[in-house]
């Protein structure tokens, strides 16, 4: 009922209402029943080995075993959609000083929440704003807690340093992260690193100044996550980005899509961290399984 209570979209209200009906609990109750099943399946072929009866073979065992385990692991990956929807996607947008990092974020959020300046290194502390993306011809809204955080570099001083410290805990903690780039420059060290960081990650690389002259191209970055091309202070390419973005939380149609887990239930499977059998310890109730040997002896 709290999940319901502080929901803050409709796709997060909808999921705590699924939750609400037990939906996860049916499902890791049929789970439990197959495993149960196959464990009952094992003990009477051993108490009935030279029976004339029909088992599971070994094979068939392992396949349901591996069956298990992918339902097992969807369940898990669900829990991190639920806590997307329930709290939004902590995103941290990040580069190096001056390429347009906080005029995104007032770009994104059509407000002007943050100072902009042509000199480097105005931001020096976190600003945390939500914003609702999508919800418009019949897409899937999600909620994002964007964080603009301070340039990225060598720092010089006390202030600054403190600044990058609380960008790189950012970034460190991020659903998913906005890597931005000047695309009218070329790339520097500092980016070099940056890039280098946050490749393989939940993330959108963005050519930022896309107003100016290229002298970046998105094919010229050899990485394996979107980049999109945009100018935070015409707008142009932000409708790419929220795309983008929207399509990196949700994964594909909603209807394709399993139905989030209940974050209260498997918190102790945060996404895929740990594998399936620790999940299935941490929510399956324990199944004792007593020493065998072999018939007629002590």
């Amino acid at each position: 009922m709290l999940d319901i209570i502080r929901a803050r979209t409709d796709a997060g209200l909808r999921a705590a209402e699924a939750a609400l009906r037990g939906s996860t609990g049916e499902r890791v109750s049929e789970v439990r029943g197959r495993l149960i099943a196959l464990l009952a399946n094992i003990e009477a072929a051993l108490d009935f080995s030279e029976e004339d009866i029909h088992f599971l073979t070994t094979d068939e065992v392992a396949a349901e075993i591996a069956a298990i385990g992918d339902d097992l692991r969807a369940l898990v990956a669900s829990y991190q959609r639920g806590k997307l929807l329930r709290e939004g996607a902590a995103t941290a947008i990040i580069g190096r000083p001056n390429t347009g990092k906080s005029s995104l974020l007032n770009a994104l959020l059509r407000e002007e929440r943050a100072i902009v300046t042509e000199e480097p290194g105005t931001t020096r502390d976190i600003i945390e704003e939500s914003i609702e993306l999508g919800g418009r011809h019949s897409v899937e809204p999600v909620l994002l807690r964007l964080i603009d955080t301070a340039g990225i570099r060598h720092a010089h001083g006390t202030a600054e340093r403190l600044g990058v410290a609380r960008s790189r805990a950012a970034l460190a903690g991020a659903d998913l992260v906005l890597l931005v780039l000047d695309g009218s420059q070329p790339l520097t060290p500092d980016d070099e690193a940056l890039l280098a960081e946050v490749d393989g990650r939940p993330a959108v690389m963005i050519l930022n100044k896309a107003d100016l002259s290229a002298v970046v191209s998105p094919s010229s970055l050899t990485v394996s996550v979107p980049v999109v091309s945009l100018s935070a202070l015409t707008g142009a390419g932000l409708a790419d980005l929220e795309g983008a973005i929207h399509a990196l939380l949700t994964g594909g149609p909603p209807s394709r899509r399993p139905r989030p887990a209940r974050t209260r239930a498997l918190h102790r499977c945060p996404g895929s961290r740990r594998d399936w059998r620790t999940c299935a310890s941490a929510t399956l109730p324990r199944v004792r399984w007593r020493r065998w040997t072999r018939r007629g002896t002590p």
